[in-house]
């Protein structure tokens, strides 16, 4: 006869955190402020040394982007 153990749950036991905690613990606000500013400043750089980009390029139409857009990126890769 084989013994099933079955352990019982904690009474009290503390709700599991949510997700954005662990999120925030790699991916400091003052993280992604650097992300961002880095991110445009690659992007000004690129546009400077590429004066001779066609009219239609994508990159033409670079914006600079915030930290809310970036979190939400980083969200759409996460939840693929």
């Amino acid at each position: 006869m084989a013994v099933i153990f079955r352990p019982k749950p904690l009474p009290n036991a503390p709700p599991p955190p949510p997700p954005m905690l662990y999120f925030y613990m790699v991916f400091t606000v003052q993280l992604l402020i650097e992300f961002v500013k880095q991110t445009n400043n690659y992007a000004r750089n690129f546009l400077q040394a590429h004066t001779d980009l066609p009219p239609n390029s994508r990159a033409r139409k670079w914006k600079n982007i915030i930290v809310a857009e970036l979190k939400g990126f980083i969200a759409f890769g996460l939840n693929r």
